[in-house]
């Protein structure tokens, strides 16, 4: 079931438009949902919000509350960043739980964010009759403020000055995970549940059968003692980049899927080049090994969200290396993937990544999402792919002394 509409705001205004994607089981208690916000305002280049929670409530006002995977009284748990989490006053280093629950006498629900502290920041809050999620959770004004500029433009550029800063166009989009349940919340079997929310089962068909198929051409099954080693030299460095995910701590709402390269970018983010969802979906496909498999979906979902432009407004038109942007361009590698956060600033990144980087017809990545709707059937990843290649193909082609174009 899909169903749009436009958050409300403390002005009784609206502001940003949202999808939910609801998913059920026959003959099975839990269901998810996958939640998209997208920045459509049309007032400005940078929009600034202070939160997005969901909030749900029970009929009845239970006081049996699990949070950080035990019972609890009514608490607030805050993961800050991907390195320590909060439960009231308690700082905690490494990573909560990213699920709740509460209940009452005949029963309850519990709700969980998957890659809840790979997305940070999050929030989880209990009390009698409530749970919320903070999808974007408030936070105090000097939170992210305040750290070296290398540090702030990598981690924390969209959280400064207590509140959350986008640029037209962004969208993001969470996967939440409910399970209804009677009696009194078990933290262990909930706790179990989610879990195995975080990595389903995926069928799999043997990588012989694939390269049978033709569906990728002439590629053959992986073998690290052919083909001059290739397979074992992208082994050995997709093991580093997977290594990089929590040493280069490459997290964060906006950043989490992509690949950090200071020395390359100067302060910018990848932005998945050149296609790195789809170079891991065709060694999954490959290997059958599935961390494959889930680093590209965790790409797929960034660059889907993140990466391309959903709309834009007037205030975006004309910009120095934004030229016309239109639904479905893709960003280059730019500060904050998208730029707009920064302008000249003593960074190695030249000034247009500062800005933003569009219409650069060498940096536009399709083939993983399209993979990512092949091989999960993810509505939201056709959508996506379908509006950015038909943006590719509305422009024809172009000349520039870049080999890439």
């Amino acid at each position: 079931m899909r169903i749009e509409g436009q958050h409300g705001n403390s002005d009784a205004g609206t502001k940003f438009r949202y999808v939910v994607r609801l998913h059920v089981f026959r003959g099975r208690p839990f269901f998810r949902f996958d939640y998209t916000f997208i920045n459509d305002d049309p007032a400005t280049l940078m929009s600034r919000f202070h939160s997005l929670e969901i909030v749900c409530s029970t009929r009845e006002r239970g006081d049996r509350l699990v949070l950080s995977g035990k019972p609890s009284k009514p608490s607030r748990l805050f993961q800050l960043d991907d390195q320590q989490f909060r439960i009231g006053d308690k700082l905690t280093r490494g990573h909560a739980n990213g699920w709740a629950a509460v209940a009452g006498s005949h029963g309850g629900i519990a709700l969980g964010v998957r890659e809840f502290w790979q997305n940070w920041p999050k929030s989880l809050e209990v009390k009698p009759g409530e749970l919320r999620i903070g999808l974007c959770p408030d936070f105090a004004k000097g939170q992210y403020d305040g750290r070296p500029l290398k540090e702030e433009v990598k981690h924390y550029y969209y959280l400064r000055d207590g509140v959350y800063t986008v640029k037209i166009g962004v969208a993001k989009t969470h996967r939440v995970w409910a399970m209804p349940f009677d009696g009194p919340p078990q933290p262990n079997s909930l706790g179990d549940f989610f879990r195995a929310a975080e990595q389903p089962l995926l069928a799999q068909c043997t990588p012989a059968h694939v390269a049978a198929t033709g569906v990728l051409g002439t590629a053959p099954p992986a073998d690290p003692r052919k083909y001059h080693g290739y397979d074992g030299w992208l082994d050995q460095m997709f093991t580093r980049h997977l290594d990089a995910q929590q040493s280069n701590r490459e997290n964060g709402m906006l950043n989490f899927g992509d690949w950090y390269h200071v020395e390359k970018f100067g302060g910018g983010w990848g932005n998945q080049e050149y296609d790195t969802s789809h170079c891991f979906f065709v060694q999954y496909l490959r290997t059958g090994d599935r961390r494959y498999f889930d680093r590209a979906r965790q790409g797929a979902d960034h660059l889907m969200d993140v990466d391309v432009v959903h709309a834009v407004n007037r205030h975006i038109r004309g910009l120095d290396h934004h030229g016309q942007p239109q639904p479905g361009h893709i960003w280059t590698h730019s500060v904050g993937h998208t730029g707009g956060y920064y302008d000249r600033a003593p960074l190695e990144a030249a000034w247009w990544y500062q800005l933003g980087m569009l219409q650069n017809r060498g940096h536009l990545w399709l083939g993983g999402l399209f993979d990512d709707y092949l091989l999960t059937g993810n509505r939201r990843a056709l959508d996506v792919a379908r509006l950015a290649a038909d943006r590719v193909a509305s422009e024809g082609g172009r000349y520039s002394d870049h080999l890439r174009e």
